[in-house]
């Protein structure tokens, strides 16, 4: 149902990260279906064991918690479960390390790629030329 209302608001990526958790929760309970009553501390705990067993990292983890704790808030709301229930009080999904190795390209790189003599019949040049158009398109947008 939420699914169905994020697509139709085309709010495609969060319909597909609600989407990529309810994959997650199929599998990880062999394709039974659940109700809020079922989601307690115990049973995120065991997901958490579930998701370091299968080597998953950090941020994953992170997306799938926090989505499914915004999921779990929207039923509050909307009446199909209960806070009496909550189990989100002592689960702290910021446990999560989500900080990421900086991945930045560097300008000394950026000159090697446009310096490169590609011959243009090769598909590695229209390659080369999409990255170095996109790349100063960016610089412009920056720049504007």
């Amino acid at each position: 149902m939420l699914i169905a209302k994020l697509t139709e608001e085309n709010r495609i990526g969060n319909a597909d990260v609600y989407k990529d958790l309810k994959r997650f929760l199929s599998r990880f309970r062999n394709e039974k279906d659940m109700g809020f009553a079922e989601i307690d501390e115990l049973f995120l705990r065991k997901i958490e064991q579930d998701c370091r067993n299968r080597g998953m990292s950090e941020v994953s983890k992170s997306t799938y918690f926090r989505t499914l704790h915004a999921l779990y808030n929207k039923a509050i709301t909307e009446k199909y479960a209960k806070q009496i229930n909550y189990p989100f009080s002592d689960f702290k999904i910021s446990k999560f390390n989500t900080k990421t190795e900086n991945r930045a390209i560097y300008w000394e790189d950026i000159q090697k790629i446009i310096n490169l003599d590609i011959p243009k019949e090769s598909d590695l040049y229209d390659t080369q030329q999409l990255f170095i158009f996109s790349y100063f398109a960016w610089v412009l947008i920056l720049l504007i």
